[in-house]
């Protein structure tokens, strides 16, 4: 329930920020060159993920000895990432995938194994990526607290 009332709460907050008086008179032209720009490199975006995922479920495929398909790794990616984006505190992708898996006819270990591997291997990937940035952006941000508040995020996040 609490839930619920939250995303109501951001929910009238955010329509009443972005139609308001002050925000309309700031809005430009909906279809600039630099809008359709964004909105492409957000598409590449999404196609660049959902093909690395797809890309990694096919190599576990392999190496489990289950038979390879293009389609179910496709397939399985995109719902899993779906799933991350709909479920609270992105815990719903890992699940649907093994489900998926198990009844695509993988067995039930190789469907278990592949969503929790690609999980470990995307947060032992985002680790080393953060402690890269730490150790060659340290004079990018002069912000004691905000940097105080990236390494406690680091920290948490490991």
């Amino acid at each position: 329930m609490l839930f619920v009332l939250l995303n109501a709460a951001v929910l009238w907050l955010t329509a009443s920020a972005e139609f308001s008086r002050e925000r309309q008179a700031y809005r430009g032209e909906p279809f600039s060159p630099q809008r359709l720009l964004a909105l492409a490199g957000a598409a590449g975006c999404v196609a660049f993920v959902l093909a690395a995922e797809t890309g990694k479920l096919l190599l576990m495929m392999r190496r489990l000895g289950e038979r390879v398909s293009l389609r179910a790794a496709l397939e399985t990616a995109a719902l899993g990432r779906y799933y991350d984006c709909v479920t609270p505190s992105g815990a719903g992708g890992q699940p649907f995938q093994i489900w998926y898996l198990r009844a695509g006819g993988y067995s039930a270990g190789a469907a278990a194994a592949m969503p929790l591997l690609g999980f470990f291997t995307r947060q032992a990937g985002l680790v080393i990526l953060t402690l890269g940035v730490f150790a060659l952006g340290r004079g990018a941000v002069d912000s004691a607290g905000i940097r105080v508040a990236a390494y406690f995020g680091a920290a948490g996040y490991t």
